[in-house]
């Protein structure tokens, strides 16, 4: 149990650091998420079949002084939030990366920015209606809807939730 408290006591002092938020940090975390960030539903195989993850990456970059910036607004020493380096296979090139991987963390960092998204707004809002449908379904088996939800996120291409017909 005492994972499950320091949990609780993580997650609430997430949404503490979100509260302290001002409406301009709020924007500027939205932009950079519009510009650097990602947001996606995967499907990733396991021993069962599969399981749908659900990954957030704010900004992804190679100034560590902004990266540290971002990392301390949200507060990087609290839950799932991860500070890291990482070198992309193709390039070569390193960068620094503040990503976020548990669902609670990433519905209370979403629900703080996203009136300010505009790029990945919709994006967003397909992740978070995902997230509404697992609630208390952890080990459930998906449904239609949630396996259409990571369609859309693979495309990439939406209009208020709704793929764009081409």
């Amino acid at each position: 149990m005492p994972y499950v408290y320091s949990y609780i006591n993580q997650l609430k002092q997430f949404k503490e650091n979100m509260e302290q938020l001002s409406e301009a940090d709020k924007g500027y975390l939205a932009g950079l998420l519009d510009g650097e960030g990602s947001i996606g539903l995967y499907f990733v195989p396991n021993r069962q079949g599969i399981t749908i993850m659900s990954r957030l990456t704010i900004v992804n970059n190679n100034d560590k002084y902004l990266i540290d910036y971002v990392a301390n607004l949200i507060g990087k020493d609290v839950g799932r939030t991860f500070l890291y380096k990482a070198t992309q296979k193709l390039t070569g090139i390193s960068g620094w990366h503040v990503k976020i991987s548990h669902r609670a963390f990433i519905e209370v960092f979403l629900s703080y920015i996203y009136p300010y998204l505009i790029a990945k707004k919709d994006r967003a809002m397909n992740l978070l209606r995902f997230l509404e449908l697992r609630k208390g379904r952890f080990h459930q088996p998906y449904t239609e809807e949630e396996l259409n939800l990571v369609e859309l996120s693979k495309k990439g291409n939406y209009i208020m939730g709704k793929a764009i017909k081409r």
